[in-house]
């Protein structure tokens, strides 16, 4: 009798591992920025500009509608503590120019440009004084998860990726959205990544995006490499990318699907394209 009731709980217990074990959410890493971090970085990200930083030396120069856009570039480069040097360090021949206009908004003027073969930083016809969009709250130079900022500092683009297909003649590295495709918000080993999750129904959208759902946000997007492996921190927000947008965003940054559009076919991989995140801002 004993050995029957030992047999018998032996089976429940087994059983119940494997329900547990069917009904969790299983991630397959399937992407160069989709392996786990398991330790947070101890190196402040080279992109993040509170440091150097300093709002007042916008005194230095005109305001900008009086500005060309050689002198808007130098501007705010100047303010985020930059120079066109720290552009050549990291190989960038593209940058796309973002600034708040003002503290209390959320827009945004986008100028894209481009150094030509005589060594020099050109506006880009066509890209220059776009209306573009960025975080609820602003801009700030030490955003956290959730405080619905766009982060102040020059950041690498990576990958483009849309709902509506790639885009014919895109020259940056492209990832197809699918049915399972998910961007992690929950602390953790796959913080701030692209996962493809099965069983999608036992994923909690609460912690992370699912990116086909985001059909006009996600029609085109490219993802700002804000926050991300080699100097992740928990916390310090994930999912921030350059999409289509027309109004306030939790902290991406927007343009009309037009401009996004072409601004988006403009970039390319060889060039290295960064953005430059800075503006109107006290924090």
């Amino acid at each position: 009798m004993k050995k029957i009731i030992s047999v018998t709980l032996l089976f429940i217990t087994v059983f119940l591992l494997l329900v547990s074990c069917g009904s969790s959410v299983r991630i397959k890493p399937s992407y160069d920025d989709s392996s786990p971090q398991t330790e947070e970085a101890t190196e402040t990200d080279p992109g993040n500009t509170l440091a150097t930083w300093d709002i007042s030396r916008v005194d230095d120069y005109q305001a900008d509608i009086f500005c060309d856009p050689s002198e808007l570039l130098e501007k705010w480069m100047a303010v985020e503590g930059l120079t066109l040097e720290d552009l050549d360090a990291r190989g960038c021949r593209q940058l796309v120019l973002v600034v708040l206009k003002r503290m209390t908004d959320y827009n945004t003027i986008v100028t894209c440009y481009e150094k030509n073969s005589k060594g020099e930083w050109a506006a880009v016809d066509g890209l220059t004084e776009l209306s573009g969009t960025c975080g609820t709250n602003g801009v700030s130079h030490d955003r956290y998860a959730g405080d619905r900022t766009s982060p102040a500092g020059l950041y690498q683009l990576g990958t483009c990726f849309g709902n509506e297909g790639k885009p014919k003649g895109l020259k940056m590295p492209w990832r197809k959205i699918t049915e399972n495709s998910v961007w992690i918000g929950r602390r953790g080993e796959y913080y701030n990544t692209w996962q493809e999750v099965d069983e999608f129904e036992e994923f909690d959208t609460g912690s992370g995006e699912h990116l086909i759902e985001y059909t006009s946000s996600y029609a085109l997007a490219c993802v700002i490499r804000y926050n991300m492996k080699p100097y992740m921190v928990q916390g310090k927000g994930a999912a921030i990318f350059f999409h289509v947008s027309t109004t306030d965003t939790a902290g991406c940054i927007g343009l009309p699907y037009n401009d996004f559009r072409s601004c988006l076919l403009w970039l390319n991989k060889s060039k290295n394209p960064y953005i430059l995140i800075t503006g109107n801002t006290d924090k």
